[in-house]
């Protein structure tokens, strides 16, 4: 029997967690939801971790526990470490919550990094910054396993949220995000989900 709920059609003969011809897609709906049948859409919105228009565009960053970064700023990981950057919440607000910070040190080379411990196909990422220290994330730069990704070469701002494509898709491992100036400055980042 399907049941109509306007552009959203449910068959209830059909296990609704899963989408596409022959039920081959897992739907990844905010709440475990039901998903639409033939395109996996979510009338709530992707689960945590999740995107796309039928989210099925993993954060494979989300939650990861390999990860690592220039300094800390007054050696405090809990406020101000490198798992801050995985844990999901991505306000870019520090008085709301914590960012990582590497402002501690003083080399010019600034860097957060992740193993994701296997390969995978990379091609979308999204960067959330801390909204009031923006000046200091010009000219930073993403690598994967070493191939350049993306570099912000504007004298503007970057916003505090910047989704990124990679000039094309890169199978890798390792994520760096990097700032190399001759002047000391340092990362400041809430969030980021690797896709």
């Amino acid at each position: 029997m399907v049941v109509g709920l306007g552009s959203w059609s449910y068959d209830s003969r059909i296990d609704c967690h899963n989408f596409g011809f022959n039920n081959y897609y897992t739907c990844h709906c905010l709440s475990n939801e039901k998903c639409n049948i033939k395109n996996g859409g979510c009338r709530s919105g992707c689960s945590r971790g999740w995107r796309g228009p039928s989210c099925q565009q993993e954060n494979r960053a989300l939650d990861s526990t390999s990860v690592n970064q220039s300094g800390i700023y007054n050696n405090k990981p809990s406020l101000y470490g490198p798992l801050l950057v995985v844990d999901g919440y991505n306000d870019t607000n520090r008085n709301i919550h914590y960012c990582s910070d590497t402002e501690t040190d003083t080399s010019t080379w600034q860097w957060w990094s992740i193993d994701l411990q296997e390969e995978y196909p990379i091609g979308y990422l999204k960067i959330f910054h801390r909204y009031d220290r923006l000046y200091v994330f010009k000219g930073f730069s993403v690598h994967i396993d070493n191939e350049l990704c993306f570099r912000h070469t504007g004298s503007s701002n970057p916003p505090a949220v910047f989704p990124i494509e990679c000039r094309k898709t890169l199978t890798g491992r390792h994520v760096n995000i990097s700032r190399d100036t001759d002047t000391l400055r340092y990362i400041a980042l809430c969030e980021v989900e690797i896709y």
